[in-house]
């Protein structure tokens, strides 16, 4: 989104905005849950200091084949690292969505959250970092 088209567009309504458009950082194809990017316990920490969590903020996935296979191509160098993050017969988080997929986070008028205390991939949504750069 351009600021200079949008200059003092809230950052909830970016993300309402952008979840029109399609899936987003805040919406995920219903049954592909288990290939949703997983929440650090920092960001878990930072979004239940901020938020009551009375409609379920998180939900602990397992470390499926097709989680650990998805992260392995988005970051082939890293083998090593995300085994041991995320090992065969473990669990991570991930937020919450309802049975559309959107984000419990994502209301009516965008997400709820902050962008300070948004996870780090919603944050950068739809860039991507690769070797340390964006």
């Amino acid at each position: 989104m351009n600021q200079a088209t949008h200059p003092a567009e809230p950052a909830a309504f970016v993300c309402v905005r952008c979840a029109a458009l399609g899936p987003t950082c805040c919406e995920i194809s219903p049954g592909q849950e288990e290939c949703c990017f997983p929440v650090s316990e920092l960001e878990r920490q930072r979004i239940s200091d901020h938020v009551a969590l009375s409609r379920g903020g998180f939900v602990e996935e397992k470390n499926s084949r097709a989680f650990v296979a998805n992260l392995h191509r988005l970051f082939p160098r890293e083998r090593r690292v995300l085994d041991a993050l995320f090992p065969a017969g473990g669990t991570h988080l991930r937020l919450s969505t309802d049975s559309r997929g959107r984000c419990q986070f994502l209301s009516a008028t965008g997400c709820v959250l902050p962008n300070e205390v948004r996870p780090y991939y919603c944050r950068i949504f739809p860039f991507w970092v690769v070797s340390g750069r964006l």
